[in-house]
């Protein structure tokens, strides 16, 4: 039979009564210490949000970066400090205040979120893409967060996911037309597209041009944007009238990262005359720079079609053309650009032009912007292709002062420049229709113009001779156009142009109908 240590039991009892007030103490000193905490963090939270309702952004910052550096590990002050620095620009500071705090935190969403906002800000996609992905996952009815990442798939050209979240992000704001115009645009660029149009020419020479055109447009992905067009244009009013048709198949590359473009066309044309067919195609190059410069390289074979000599021929004239251009800055800002262009004919002679134009930001008045501008060009041949209408023969037997001339095949300016004031103007009709109108007028140009006359030659015959005399004209380009939104799948386009050069004076008429068939 067992028995009870009374002395044991007494010692034992004396000790743990010993040690409850020590407890106590200590529970009773730990809560002091979280209240006095818990304190100094709202104290310290509330003077920082009055330094920064003051704009003492600097200020805040010391204040909460101090707390920060004694006592790490605060969720509200860490959110707050990170901030903080965001609105002071301090990217790679608040980077570190937001990862310290998701280390302590790895589980509240709310600050990457807010990284992930600040992340987007600095174009920081990939990793704020990651942080919105896991943020939605848990807080899928944030209408911000999801527009948030459908802007970051639009921007990474990933439209697919980009549309799921446009589409979410409506549903949860479906008053917001920012976000609806977001997911038409994206819309417009993966619908198959189909624009049909016609055109009309006239000009002084005379000759007129018409016909229609078709072309269909149908992205797959960024290696796979396919492309096929016709043209057809009849002319007439000329001694020989003519028809001209051709058939192109595009595709264009987009590689996103290096911020390249690269569109590639081949196809075939055909000329009534002579029933002649012949290739044509091109390579067209586009990198952007983060900053708003873009280079373009051109290298293209292409029908040349602006003079009467060029369209009556037995087969048809095509031209090489070489053109290198570099734009600098943005829409509705000041903008401009500078470039060279080089027309190669089969006769191995060539057509040089240099070019280079600018643009103000706008003039707004009521619904009216006006752009201000002034642009250079000079134009200069190998060779003159200017040459008598009438045989030498029949020039001796009706000679007047005057030798009428053309350009045959093709114009060839000799040291033509031109100095033009421009002037652009956009006015807006309501949420879908634009009305564009340009206008630029030569204010001191000149050429090296040709002329003709007899003369004789070493051997006392008579021939025909070009001579030149600098001569001022006035170029002229002017133009409206109309742009139209129909509805949310069918675009209108209507244009008119009256372009006066040196040579002959042209009216140009455009209409064009594209379907978004998706």
């Amino acid at each position: 039979m067992g028995y009870i240590n009374m002395g044991n039991l007494l010692l034992n009892l004396k000790a743990q009564w010993f040690k409850l007030p020590i407890l106590a103490f200590i529970i009773f000193s730990f809560s002091v210490t979280i209240i006095a905490q818990n304190e100094l963090v709202d104290n310290t939270l509330d003077k920082s949000r009055q330094l920064i309702d003051a704009k003492k952004f600097s200020e805040a910052a010391d204040v909460l970066g101090s707390f920060e550096d004694q006592y790490p590990g605060n969720i509200y002050v860490e959110r707050l400090y990170a901030q903080t620095l965001f609105w002071l620009h301090d990217f790679d500071l608040a980077s570190t205040i937001y990862e310290r705090a998701i280390g302590f935190h790895p589980n509240n969403m709310d600050v990457k979120y807010e990284y992930a906002i600040m992340l987007f800000d600095y174009k920081k996609y990939e990793y704020a893409k990651k942080l919105l992905i896991e943020y939605v996952s848990v807080n899928k009815y944030n209408g911000e967060a999801q527009l948030l990442l459908g802007k970051i798939y639009y921007y990474q050209r990933q439209f697919k996911e980009a549309t799921i979240h446009l589409e979410n992000a409506i549903t949860l704001n479906p008053d917001d037309n920012m976000i609806k115009e977001l997911y038409q645009q994206i819309y417009r660029i993966i619908a198959p597209q189909l624009s049909i149009g016609g055109r009309y020419r006239i000009d002084d020479q005379p000759m007129h041009a018409y016909g229609p055109s078709i072309k269909f447009n149908w992205y797959r992905s960024d290696i796979l944007d396919l492309g096929i067009s016709g043209n057809m244009l009849r002319y007439s009013d000329i001694p020989t009238s003519n028809l001209i048709a051709s058939v192109q198949l595009s595709n264009s590359f987009n590689i996103a990262s290096a911020g390249i473009n690269l569109k590639m066309s081949v196809g075939g044309i055909y000329s009534k005359i002579g029933s002649d067919v012949d290739w044509i195609g091109g390579i067209h190059l586009v990198k952007k720079f983060n900053r708003p410069v873009q280079i373009d390289l051109m290298v293209e074979r292409k029908n040349y079609d602006y003079t009467v000599s060029s369209v009556e021929r037995d087969s048809i004239l095509l031209v090489s053309r070489l053109a290198l251009n570099i734009s600098i800055g943005k829409k509705d800002n000041w903008n401009g650009l500078i470039g060279a262009q080089s027309n190669i004919f089969p006769d191995n002679n060539y057509v040089n032009s240099y070019y280079l134009w600018f643009l103000s930001r706008p003039v707004v008045v009521s619904n009216f912007k006006f752009y201000f501008g002034y642009s250079f060009n000079y134009m200069n041949s190998k060779e003159d292709r200017f040459e008598a209408v009438d045989s030498l023969s029949q020039i001796i037997s009706n000679y007047t002062d005057k030798i009428e001339g053309i350009y045959n095949p093709y114009y060839t300016p000799m040291n033509q420049m031109s100095n033009s004031l421009l002037v652009n103007i956009k006015y807006q009709i309501g949420s879908s229709t634009e009305i564009y109108g340009h206008t630029s007028i030569g204010l001191f140009s000149k050429i090296k113009a040709p002329y003709l006359y007899l003369d004789k030659n070493d051997f006392d015959e008579t021939v025909i001779v070009t001579g030149y005399s600098n001569q001022r004209y006035v170029p002229l380009d002017l133009g409206v156009s109309l742009q139209s939104q129909l509805s949310k799948k069918v675009d209108l386009t209507i244009s008119y142009s009256y372009v006066s050069t040196y040579y002959f004076l042209t009216n140009n008429f455009n209409v064009g109908i594209k379907l978004y068939l998706k």
